[in-house]
Order: C-alpha cells, then sequence, then structure tokens
C-alpha cells in the first residue's frame, strides 16, 4: 500500500511539473496554488501535536541534511506544530519561468535592470499564489535551510509582506579558513539583505560572519547547534562491531572553494588565497592512496571488514579495484548513520564526520600523507586533532593495527574535541534539537 502511494505520488509530481507552467504563463493563481496543495505531504516522522490547542501550519521547502536536523528535533520535543513538505521543484519551475538561470545562490544581487524587473514580475506571482495559501491552507510559516537558495530570495520578501513567518535552518556553516574568508566576502558584497523572520545557525563563528557582513540584524539570529549530530552522542553506550573499519572516501576538492567557479571567476577566488599563484589543490591523490593501503591491510587481515562508503555523485565503484577481498565492500550514498554505529574505527578526512565520530566516541584516524605547506592547509578545516593523524603509510598501518584489538570505551570528551564541535556544530552536550525546538515554538507558535 505504501509502496502504491509513492508511486501516485510521483505520477502527480511529474504531470504537476509539466502543467504548472501554463497556470505561471497565464496567471492562473488559484489553479497553480491546487498544484502545488496536491503535492505538500505531511512530514509523518513527525507525529501530530496534540489537536486541543492551537496548532500551527508550516511548509518545509526540502533539502536533505536540515531536513534531517528539523526531524531528528521534532520528532521528540514538536507538542504544536503541523509540518508539510513541498516539493523544492515546483518552486523552482516557478522561479526558472521569469529568471531561468541568471542567477545564482550566492550571488543574488545584480545591477541588470531587466533581470531586476523580472524579479518583480516572480514576486509578484509569489504574492498572489501565498495569499491563497495564508486563506486557504491556513499558513503560518516557511521553513528553509539556507538563507541564499536563489528561488527563496523574493519569499522572503512577500512573506514579510503578508505577515507569515520566514525561518532559515541554515546548514551550510562548516568551512575551511579560505572559504569563510571568501563566504565572509560574498555575504556583505554579493548576496543581499535578508528579508525573513529569523535565521538558526549551528555555530558562533556563522553568526558573526553574517552579522559582521550586515544582510541580517544580530537580533534576528540565533545559534541551535546542529540537532542531528545529538543522534551521535548516543551512540557513545553502543558497542560497535569490534572487527569493522569504516572509510568515508574523500572528496577531490572538499574544503576548496571551486564549488563556486561558475559563479564567480577564477580571479575573484584566488585573491583570498594564501598563494596568489594560480595553484588548484585537488585530495585525490590521498583517496587513491588510503584505497589502495586498505586493500593491502585487508588482504592481510581477513578477520577485519572494511566498507569504502561513497557520496552519490562524488564516487563510484569504479574508483576501487574490480576484484575486491572478501572482506572489502563498496556502499554507495545514503546515510551513513548506521554504518557509524557499527564500526569500531572511522577512517576519514577533512570533512563533518569527523565531528559525528566524535561525538560517538568511535577510533579515529585522520590520513594526512605530504601535506605539508601552507597553500594546502588554507583548505583543511580547524581540527588540530594531531593524536589522529597518520603523516605518512607506516604510521596509517600502525594504527590501524592498534585499532585491530582496541576496546570501546567511552571516555570524558578532551577540550581539543569539544573546540572542533563548537566551532562548527555548536553542539558539546547532545541538547541541539531541543535548542532548535525552542527556537521554532518562540518564533512560530508565538504568531496568534
Amino acid at each position: 500500500m505504501i509502496k502504491f502511494k509513492q508511486s501516485i505520488n510521483k505520477i502527480v509530481y511529474s504531470i504537476s511539473k509539466k502543467i504548472i507552467f501554463i497556470t505561471i504563463k497565464y496567471e492562473l493563481f488559484f489553479l497553480c496554488y491546487l498544484i502545488l496543495f496536491v503535492n505538500i505531504r505531511r512530514i509523518k516522522k513527525i507525529k501530530k501535536p496534540q489537536e486541543n490547542k492551537k496548532n500551527y501550519k508550516v511548509l518545509v521547502l526540502s533539502k536533505s541534511g536540515g531536513l534531517d536536523d528539523l526531524i531528528n528535533s521534532q520528532e521528540i520535543y514538536n507538542k504544536r506544530i503541523l509540518y508539510y513538505l513541498i516539493p523544492r521543484g515546483l518552486i523552482r519551475k516557478i522561479y526558472n519561468f521569469y529568471l531561468q538561470e541568471k542567477l545564482y545562490d550566492y550571488r543574488y544581487l545584480t545591477k541588470n535592470k531587466k533581470i531586476n524587473e523580472q524579479k518583480i514580475l516572480y514576486r509578484e506571482f509569489l504574492f498572489n499564489i501565498l495569499k491563497i495559501f495564508q486563506k486557504l491552507f491556513n499558513l503560518d510559516a516557511i521553513i528553509t535551510f539556507n538563507l541564499f537558495y536563489k528561488a527563496d530570495r523574493e519569499i522572503q520578501f512577500v512573506t514579510s509582506k503578508l505577515g507569515i513567518k520566514f525561518i532559515v535552518l541554515q546548514k551550510e556553516c562548516v568551512h575551511s579558513p579560505v572559504e569563510e574568508k571568501i563566504i565572509e566576502h560574498i555575504y556583505k558584497h554579493h548576496s543581499g539583505k535578508y528579508y525573513g523572520s529569523k535565521v538558526g545557525v549551528y555555530s558562533k563563528a556563522e553568526k558573526q560572519r553574517m552579522v559582521k557582513s550586515k544582510i541580517i540584524d544580530k537580533k534576528n539570529i540565533e545559534i541551535t547547534g546542529c540537532s542531528r549530530l545529538d543522534l551521535c552522542f548516543k551512540y557513545q553506550n553502543i558497542k560497535p562491531i569490534k572487527n569493522q573499519f569504516l572509510y568515508y572516501m574523500i572528496e577531490d576538492d572538499r574544503g576548496t572553494p571551486y564549488w563556486l567557479n561558475k559563479v564567480y571567476n577564477k580571479n575573484y577566488l584566488n585573491k583570498f588565497f594564501n598563494n596568489k599563484k594560480n595553484k588548484k589543490v585537488s585530495w585525490s591523490f590521498l583517496n587513491n592512496a588510503v584505497i589502495k593501503n586498505l586493500i593491502f591491510f585487508a588482504k592481510k587481515n581477513p578477520e577485519i571488514d572494511i566498507i569504502f562508503k561513497g557520496k552519490t555523485g562524488v564516487h563510484s565503484r569504479s574508483q576501487l579495484p574490480k576484484i575486491l577481498p572478501k572482506n572489502c565492500k563498496y556502499i554507495d550514498g545514503g546515510s551513513g548513520h548506521k554504518l557509524l554505529i557499527k564500526s569500531s574505527l572511522i577512517i576519514c578526512f577533512n570533512s563533518t564526520v569527523i565531528m559525528e565520530a566524535i561525538a560517538a566516541q568511535r577510533n579515529i584516524v585522520i590520513p594526512f600523507y605530504k601535506i605539508k605547506n601552507k597553500f594546502q592547509k588554507q583548505f583543511l578545516l580547524k581540527f588540530n586533532l594531531k593524536k589522529y593523524l597518520a603523516k605518512n603509510e607506516d604510521i596509517f598501518f600502525k594504527k590501524l593495527n592498534e585499532h585491530r584489538s582496541k576496546r570501546h570505551k567511552p571516555s570524558r570528551m578532551p577540550d581539543d574535541e569539544k573546540f572542533v564541535l563548537n566551532y562548527y556544530l555548536g553542539n558539546i552536550d547532545g541538547a541541539a534539537g531541543k535548542r532548535l525546538n525552542n527556537f521554532l515554538e518562540s518564533n512560530i507558535c508565538s504568531l496568534k
């Protein structure tokens, strides 16, 4: 029955994407509302609140990561809010009708008169749609997960005029030192002011970047921490499988600003580098070396299971040898939490996975071969966890062998690990979900 409903929902969504164009072109506002309405789904992982109280209706513009934060908090603490998912793809259809691909998530300001006129037309269409939502759906608030999504920017403005709360739970808060400099400059000069109600961020560092750039008033931004990290704290007392090592495959450009290449030219990005020469960094050499080392180790230690965890769209099975040892396995995509629970050793580099492993109190090894110069180090997250570093292959193998027999024993978190969790994710106590709930209640449930 569930699969049947899912199939029907996919068909409805597919048809909706094709016919919504007509309602936009001829300004058929009510029909457009109906198309959006039939695609809305209640988030069932969050229980319905009690009906004897005033309940508040919230539309969530879905995005992975951010949605996990919301669910991890609200499946425990929610008492007064009804959450509904609305497909982001349909909102993009409306956006593209007016603005196509002329703007970017991290470059919304433009001096182009024609584009700014199209922004106004897009805004006016949204005003008419959201006015209907407010009247017929009893919409109280909208939640999204990045302040800078281009299709959401005019929604911020419209909701402020209609009295609908617009809440951002900013999930992109983890940046390397060079990314931090670039992001702050983009905030200040290329993004434009935030017109929504409130923003919740993971960390003090991200709050300071936003306030310093003057895109938002200090009173409208709060630190909630990363609520999905709460789960990892709960794993501390769960005993892992003794002989399972988990390698989160390294992303070639993790910590670099190259994801902004489509938006800004090389000269703009390079001026923030410590070394002004036009160099490019890639961690592919490290990923290849670790794969080679782990397969060698697996052959020598058949009692150890080694999982290679890839990221969908980034890694592939073809990066590994065609024939793997029987104790090796490649897993593509999906949440890594279930694997994290079971694994006794986590091998990763320059990733939030390290923070998840710290919170779960799992053993950690960070491959760090041939990383010596300042140019490379500006792309690394501020971990400074020297005890976990394997600066060459000999140290790497030594650490793997040490962890073959190391027992899982929860202990007090040291200060250097607390710094990492606090600086990037604002969560050293496993209570970010509760803080997020307080943030949502105070800013949504005080409406009426």
